[in-house]
């Protein structure tokens, strides 16, 4: 077992950015990744408008 969770979030603003969201969840634990999703087609980033 090697004590990490990935964990999936959805309806995060398109304007956030890695600063925006790691604090978010640092309180719980160490953050190794922030990876936002991003439209294969425009290279926007995908989330709530």
């Amino acid at each position: 077992k090697s004590g990490y969770v990935k964990l999936f979030v959805g309806s995060v603003p398109r304007t956030a950015n890695e600063d925006d969201v790691r604090p978010l969840f640092e309180d719980h634990g160490d953050v190794l990744e922030v990876a936002l999703i991003r439209d294969r087609k425009t290279g926007e980033q995908q989330g709530e408008p």
